[in-house]
């Protein structure tokens, strides 16, 4: 399984150290904790409710964080789906939320989002001004509700951890 927790360690806003994550989840009888980077990735071995990590959160660091719990082979069933290829001026990312109604992709001036399912989303966020697009915030702003957002290094790195 794998935790994705919103906005830990973006950007320097949010910071929480990995190491204490890993304590906390392995305090909820979670087994086999450990994370990717330092951006809010954490894989355990183990069955939990988002709500439950949520609340430890808020208890032992007095942060309100949206988590998103995936199995590992879910991801890599994500990372197998064909889609156009990055480029110097495009970077791919998958914005993951709790199920909704899909709706039709869209662009921005710096983000394309291509294919819009019930509980995921893939796009590029384009280079504009030497800087790339957040595909979080419109996605976001479009389902009217918490997202969180990985690059495509992420996705085939967590994806790797599948043992099917």
């Amino acid at each position: 399984m794998i935790a994705f927790l919103c906005s830990i360690n973006v950007g320097g806003h949010n910071i929480t150290k990995m190491d204490a994550l890993k304590k906390l989840f392995s305090g909820l009888g979670l087994k086999d904790v450990s994370y990717y980077k330092q951006s809010g990735n954490v894989m355990f071995n183990g069955n939990i409710a988002a709500k439950k990590i949520e609340g430890a959160i808020k208890k032992d660091f007095g942060k309100d964080v949206k988590v998103f719990v995936l199995d590992v082979v879910r991801i890599k069933e994500i990372s197998k789906i064909k889609h156009p290829e990055e480029s110097p001026s495009k970077k791919l990312y998958v914005t993951f939320f709790d199920k909704t109604k899909p709706i039709a992709p869209f662009s921005t001036q710096d983000i394309d989002i291509f294919l819009f399912k019930e509980d995921f989303a893939f796009s590029f966020a384009l280079l504009r001004n030497g800087k790339f697009g957040n595909p979080n915030l419109a996605i976001e702003k479009a389902i009217k509700a918490p997202a969180t957002t990985r690059n495509w290094n992420t996705i085939n790195t967590v994806a790797a951890f599948s043992k099917d």
